[in-house]
């Protein structure tokens, strides 16, 4: 019996390991093509919102531009992978699922790729370009804008990463199927996270309200979307517990 075990453990590490190099692989081929083939692509509609403005941003350091080139390509590497790495995810935990679990894993592992871009691509295209206004124009009426090409792209990240917080409940989902998550903890630390929420949208967007009740709101909605889904997949579970039992 322990070495059944024992080899189950390895067949999981091994399992993982692969889950991991190929993974590394998708993003590394992701963002090599987006340096070599869409780069320019990427950098003007990265730069949309600013142009948006009339304002250009300069380069003030020596390989300001290159490392500039290196996270914008990384990061479109990743966003452009995340449909692959997440069916990967989902083919390694398929084993551990029963047949009653699979359906709303495929169903939960699509919809969450869905609602992290669709997050993404709101804050690109409606939140970005009102934060900009406020601080750039709004905040310093009669100065000349100097914007640092790194900082921009900076403040872009901190825009755009944080509301792909919308795939909240897929996380919860594959931790509550693999045990490690139980809908009981989730309630009991519910104030917590509605408090750190409004830290998070201090801390990762500009200092104005609504920016910040912007970021924080998402994240309290699909906190409590997740609670559900936690005890959705709690009852789904329910059924394999009676199988093992009367296995026994």
């Amino acid at each position: 019996m322990e070495e059944l075990k024992k080899s189950d453990v390895i067949k999981h590490l091994s399992a993982l390991r692969r889950l991991i190099l190929v993974s590394l692989l998708l993003v590394i081929v992701g963002t090599v093509s987006i340096y070599a083939f869409a780069y320019d692509f990427a950098q003007n509609v990265s730069l949309a919102p600013l142009k948006a403005l009339n304002i250009t941003p300069v380069v003030i350091g020596v390989a300001e531009g290159f490392m500039v080139k290196l996270k914008l390509s990384f990061s479109l590497g990743f966003f452009v992978s995340l449909p692959a790495l997440i069916f990967l995810l989902l083919l390694f935990i398929f084993p551990a699922l029963y047949r009653r679990e699979k359906l709303p894993a495929i169903i939960l592992c699509v919809a969450g790729t869905g609602l992290f871009i669709t997050g993404v691509f709101l804050s690109y295209r409606y939140i970005v370009g009102l934060a900009l206004r406020f601080f750039l124009l709004e905040q310093a009426p009669g100065f000349q804008v100097v914007l640092s090409y790194e900082r921009y792209f900076s403040f872009l990240l901190n825009f755009l990463w944080p509301f792909g917080i919308l795939e909240l409940p897929l996380v919860v989902f594959i931790l509550t199927s693999l045990g490690l998550l139980r809908p009981a903890w989730l309630r009991k630390v519910r104030k917590y996270v509605f408090v750190i929420s409004f830290i998070a949208g201090a801390l990762l967007t500009p200092p104005d309200v609504v920016s910040q009740v912007m970021l924080a709101i998402p994240i309290i909605v699909f906190y409590e979307i997740s609670i559900w889904i936690s005890v959705f997949t709690c009852w789904l579970k329910k059924p394999r517990k009676k199988e093992l039992s009367a296995e026994e």
